[in-house]
């Protein structure tokens, strides 16, 4: 059973990689401003009948289905299951979340959109790395203590493939952060700057905004709920090691050999491609899910601006036939013909 759903979910990201080039053109066309055509690419993607682009907040949510249907329903299917997650934020008291956004939009690097622009040239670069993953990404399909990684490597991948997109991901995560902990002050403490004590020393929304990646890695705990649900797996010290460039990589066995502390040059660590890449991919799940909590602030932002939802209209025609043609488009609106679309998957 494991095995089938690896490959189910191997064969959608194969999906997503195919469609790439389209959902980046929306990504753009949303990013320029351009409705007209925003709207005409929406269209060629996904089915009118459900996403039908009739304000802002349809249009968004468009844009925000990228995501969805090809990273997150492959990737981190658990947010998807728990709704709850994301729409619990546009419950919470208003007028914090309108000042949160607010401090957000006024820093330059932490405003929705250029944080939302972040995550999407993330997207493009893990559509590139993706490849160089699919051993690791199978072994969230095993049980862990099976796993001898001694023994056990991969074919797919060396350590310079995929040490870029590692610290990429470590550094989006690291400016991201500010959302969950912000919210989690919010939802707990009533207020966004009421940081738990940690011994990060970050005691404000000011004080995570100049302190250090490996700082504000140390907010994250499993005790609050938005924190708890990134789920990141990481090591800080191997992320300090590459930036002073006290890095060794064995070829042979696989290991990526380091110096934790560069005052004490004696002492080595090691830690294996796998369990690196294993590390990327949480951290980019890590981002993934946090980018769910910002699709939330920005609907709340469209909210206090005026723009309202609009009722949904359900579609009085039949949608596609019972059976599909090979030959016939597919019905996921991706443009392709079904045998080469969702009927090949």
């Amino acid at each position: 059973d494991n095995y089938k759903d690896f490959g189910r979910r191997v064969a959608t990201f194969k999906h997503t990689i195919n469609i790439w080039p389209q959902y980046k053109r929306v990504l753009q066309l949303y990013k320029g401003g351009n409705r007209e055509y925003l709207i005409q690419e929406i269209k060629k993607i996904f089915p009118e009948d459900f996403i039908m682009c009739r304000n802002e907040l349809e249009i968004i949510r468009a844009v925000r289905m990228i995501e969805v249907h090809g990273f997150l329903l492959p990737l981190k299917l658990e947010i998807i299951c728990l709704p709850e997650i994301g729409s619990s934020i546009l419950k919470l008291e208003k007028e914090q979340i309108n000042s949160f956004i607010e401090y957000l939009n006024s820093h330059d690097g932490y405003g929705l959109n250029q944080m939302q622009e972040q995550i999407n040239v993330l997207l493009g670069e893990f559509i590139e790395t993706f490849p160089y993953l699919v051993p690791a990404f199978s072994l969230q399909f095993c049980e862990e203590e099976n796993i001898d990684f001694e023994t056990e490597g991969t074919t797919t991948s060396t350590y310079d493939d995929v040490k870029q997109f590692y610290l990429d991901t470590y550094e989006t995560l690291g400016n991201l952060l500010i959302i969950p902990a912000a919210i989690d002050n919010i939802k707990n403490r009533d207020d966004a700057n009421n940081f738990i004590n940690n011994d990060a020393g970050i005691v404000s929304l000011d004080k995570f905004i100049t302190s250090s990646k490996a700082h504000r890695f140390r907010l994250y705990n499993t005790n609050e709920i938005y924190m708890r649900t990134i789920d990141v797996r990481y090591n800080q010290k191997l992320r300090n090691a590459i930036g002073h460039n006290d890095v060794e990589y064995e070829t042979s066995t696989q290991k990526i050999i380091y110096i934790p502390d560069p005052r004490k040059r004696e002492k080595k660590l090691s830690e294996y491609l796998l369990e690196f890449e294993i590390e990327a991919l949480s951290m980019f799940k890590a981002v993934l899910v946090i980018s769910e909590y910002l699709y939330r602030l920005r609907e709340l932002e469209l909210l206090s601006k005026g723009v309202k939802p609009l009722p949904v209209e359900f579609p009085t025609k039949k949608r596609r036939k019972e059976k599909i043609y090979p030959n016939e488009k597919c019905p996921c609106g991706s443009g392709l013909k079904y045998k080469k679309c969702h009927g090949k998957i």
